[in-house]
C-alpha cells in the first residue's frame, strides 16, 4: 500500500534519505464544457493534451484524476460569508434575505447529491535523489530536505505550472498546497464524508505523520457480497480497468464515459512515457520475427505481411518523431453504500467501455487484484509495481484518453 509525507505544499514518496524518493505535485483544473465544444475545439483541445504529454519527457509521468460528486461546500462558504459581510443588512434585508434563502437551498441539494460538480486534478510526479552526499547533523539534515523541498516546489510550480497556464489559458488553473492535497486524500480515502468535507477536518492535519497516518482511518476489507472489489469506510467500491484500447480514436470519445448518469465515481488516467530507443528495438525484435514467418507460413501470407507493414509504420513514425511513446493505466472507480446498486452501476460503467469504440475493461471482483489496482490510483502515486495492465501506445491515443 503506497504511503508517504505532506511536505512543502509537495507529496513525497519512499524513503526520504535514499536516491529513490518520488514527488509529486497537484494542479487542479476548471476547464471549459466539452459538450460545449465544436469538432474544430476537440481537435484542438486533443492537440495541446499533445503537446503537454511530450512535455513529459522522459523524466516525468502524469497522473489525471477525474471525480463527479455534487460538493460545493467552498463555494457556499465563501457565499456566505459574503452575505455575512454585508454592511447595511437593514437596508439590503431582501438581498440578505434571498441570499440566506438560497444559500441554505443549494446547501440541502448538495447534501441529498442532487448538485453535480466535476473534478479534475493533473498530478505531475518524478524520482529524484534526496540522499545527502554526507554525514551531517541533525539541523543540517533538516536544512537539506527544506532546501531540496523548496527547489522541487518552486519547480513544479514554475515549469508544470506555467506550461499548464500557457497551453489552458481558457481554463483556471490552481497549484496545491499542502491544505489542498490533505483535503484531496481525505476525499479519496473517505468517501464518507460525502458530498461535504467538514469544514474543521484540516485542523486534524499533523505534517508530522504520513499520509495513511492522516487520512485513512479504517480497513480495506473483502466483501462478503459478491461482485464487490472490496469495502472501505462503510461503502462498497467496484474497480473496472481497461484492458483494450477503442479500435478508434477520436476527439472527444472519452465523453461516454465521464456522463454514466449518476454521481460517486472516479476515473485515474496514469500516463507514463517510455524511451522511444528501447520500444523501437522492440518493435524491430517484432518485424524481424513477422519477416521469417512470412516466408515460413505461406497460407499466412497476407496477414503477416500487413502485421510487418504496421510494425514498419510504428518504426518510422517513432523514428521521425510523428508520435511519443507512452504506456498507459486507465481505472473507474464507483462507490454506494447498497452492494445491490453498485453492481448495478458497475454494469451501465461495463457498456460505457464498450460505447467507447469497442474498449473492453476487467471488472476486478477479486478483493487482491482490486486492492491492487487501487493502489496504482492514489493521487500523485505512479511508481508502483502492479503494472499488468499498462496498455502501450502513443501520445495521441493518450491524450484522447484524458477525461
Amino acid at each position: 500500500m503506497p504511503n508517504g509525507f505532506f511536505l512543502h505544499d509537495l507529496l513525497w514518496f519512499g524513503d526520504g534519505g535514499s536516491e529513490q524518493t518520488a514527488v509529486s505535485r497537484g494542479f487542479i483544473v476548471e476547464p471549459a464544457e466539452m459538450d460545449s465544444m465544436d469538432e474544430e475545439a476537440k481537435s484542438d483541445l486533443s492537440d495541446r493534451l499533445r503537446y503537454l504529454l511530450a512535455a513529459l519527457g522522459e523524466e516525468y509521468t502524469l497522473q489525471c484524476r477525474y471525480m463527479v460528486c455534487s460538493d460545493y461546500s467552498e463555494v457556499l462558504e465563501r457565499y456566505k460569508s459574503a452575505t455575512e459581510g454585508i454592511a447595511d443588512k437593514r437596508k439590503h434585508r431582501w438581498q440578505v434575505w434571498n441570499r440566506t434563502e438560497r444559500h441554505a437551498r443549494y446547501l440541502e441539494a448538495m447534501r441529498e447529491g442532487k448538485l453535480r460538480r466535476e473534478i479534475l486534478v493533473l498530478f505531475f510526479t518524478r524520482v529524484i535523489d534526496s540522499e545527502p552526499r554526507f554525514s551531517v547533523s541533525e539541523d543540517s539534515l533538516e536544512e537539506h530536505f527544506q532546501r531540496l523541498a523548496t527547489r522541487e516546489s518552486l519547480g513544479f510550480s514554475e515549469v508544470q505550472g506555467d506550461l499548464l497556464q500557457t497551453l489552458f489559458a481558457d481554463c483556471r488553473i490552481t497549484v496545491m498546497t499542502d491544505k489542498e492535497h490533505y483535503l484531496h486524500y481525505y476525499r479519496f480515502l473517505n468517501p464518507s464524508c460525502g458530498a461535504s468535507i467538514p469544514e474543521n477536518v484540516f485542523e486534524w492535519y499533523d505534517p508530522a505523520l504520513s499520509i495513511q497516518e492522516n487520512c485513512l482511518f479504517g480497513d480495506v476489507v473483502q466483501p462478503p457480497v459478491p461482485g464487490v472489489s472490496f469495502q472501505l469506510d462503510g461503502f462498497n467500491h467496484a474497480v473496472l480497468v481497461m484492458r483494450q484500447l477503442p479500435k478508434r480514436m477520436g476527439p472527444g470519445l472519452v465523453a461516454r464515459i465521464l456522463d454514466l448518469g449518476f454521481q460517486d465515481f472516479e476515473i485515474t488516467v496514469n500516463v507514463y512515457p517510455q524511451k522511444t530507443a528501447e520500444v523501437i528495438k522492440a518493435v524491430e525484435k517484432t518485424a524481424n520475427q513477422l519477416q521469417g514467418e512470412v516466408r515460413t507460413q505461406p497460407k499466412r501470407t497476407y496477414s503477416l505481411s500487413e502485421q510487418l507493414a504496421m510494425a514498419k509504420e510504428r518504426i518510422v513514425d517513432l523514428e521521425r518523431g510523428n508520435v511519443v511513446a507512452m504506456n498507459v493505466f486507465f481505472v473507474l472507480r464507483l462507490w454506494h453504500r447498497d452492494a445491490n446498486a453498485l453492481i448495478s452501476r458497475a454494469s451501465i460503467a461495463r457498456n460505457a467501455f464498450a460505447s467507447m469504440a469497442g474498449a473492453t475493461c476487467h471488472y476486478a471482483t477479486n478483493a487482491e487484484t482490486a486492492r491492487q489496482i487501487w493502489f496504482q490510483t492514489w493521487p500523485g502515486w505512479t511508481f508502483g509495481t502492479y503494472r499488468g495492465y499498462d496498455l502501450p501506445t502513443d501520445d495521441q491515443t493518450a491524450a484522447e484518453l484524458l477525461p
